[in-house]
């Protein structure tokens, strides 16, 4: 029960956080982006699925 709330706000961050992992050296600018919506997403979903979790 707790496993698929914990998959579903950590998975997309983690896929978020490799794709801007793999532009670092050649695009930076887009590489940083993807960082910000992957951090956007984390805050997000630990906000909104903790708030249903807790």
């Amino acid at each position: 029960m707790f496993l698929i709330p914990l998959c579903v706000f950590i998975l997309p961050t983690i896929f978020l956080f490799r794709e801007g992992f793999s532009h670092r050296k050649s695009k930076p600018d887009k590489a940083k982006v993807w960082y910000i919506l992957a951090a956007l997403y984390l805050i997000i979903g630990f906000g909104i699925c903790g708030s249903i979790i807790g």
